[in-house]
């Protein structure tokens, strides 16, 4: 099992995580963060469970 971690612009996001389902890579967790021009947004995660076929 290997552990992946990336920054990806928020309108590029869909469509990477669709490659990546694409690929065989079902499990994956989403965390979404706010840096300093968005410090006073929301944060936002999802966890979705499974191995990477």
């Amino acid at each position: 099992m290997k552990k992946v971690e990336a920054i990806i612009r928020q309108e590029r996001f869909e469509r990477i995580k669709e490659a990546l389902e694409r690929a065989g890579f079902i499990g994956m967790t989403v965390t979404e963060v706010k840096g300093e021009r968005g410090a006073e947004g929301d944060h936002t995660a999802v966890q979705r469970e499974g191995d990477a076929g």
